[in-house]
């Protein structure tokens, strides 16, 4: 578990894929156990106490793990309440990102985006261990890649 973001009121971590095959998040036993277990580790690593009502978005990729997002909407008078508004969404679009080209050259769908290049993670068909020390696992929400960048291919000249 990496925690990216945090303060009193916004949460954003990413769980890899071995510790995301330890559960089915379709079953609801399975996803509290994992949400447990995340604001238990932040409430202990960072000392914060997080009771509320939160707004959880979970978007999930099979080959790389889950980025999740708390965002606490209200906060309880009561100090052992937390309540969970959670939207799953899978199939997310990840992407690797680099500002080496040499890196990514042999792959066919490349994107240059802000001095950078992405490909998609599900384009990558050896093991993204071997490309994570060139670079860094980059979520899009918003679609930026793909309606802000400039789709480029091995072709391409650079």
């Amino acid at each position: 578990m990496k925690v990216y973001e945090i303060n009193e009121d916004n949460y954003k971590v990413y769980i890899n894929e071995i510790i995301l095959k330890n559960y089915d998040l379709s079953k609801e036993s399975d996803l509290e156990k994992l949400l447990k277990k995340i604001l238990l580790n932040i409430k202990k690593q960072y000392n914060m106490y997080s009771k509320g009502f939160y707004s959880v978005e979970i978007y999930v990729n099979d080959k790389i793990g889950a980025y999740i997002e708390f965002n606490r909407i209200d906060i309880f008078f009561s100090p052992s309440d937390i309540d969970l508004k959670i939207k799953i969404i899978f199939n997310s679009s990840f992407y690797f990102k680099t500002s080496d080209y040499e890196i990514v050259k042999n792959y066919d769908d490349i994107y240059f985006y802000n001095d950078n290049f992405y490909i998609n993670i599900d384009s990558i068909d050896n093991n993204i261990i071997t490309l994570i020390e060139y670079g860094e696992i980059f979520f899009d929400k918003e679609s930026i890649i793909e309606d802000n960048a400039i789709n480029i291919n091995n072709k391409t000249k650079i």
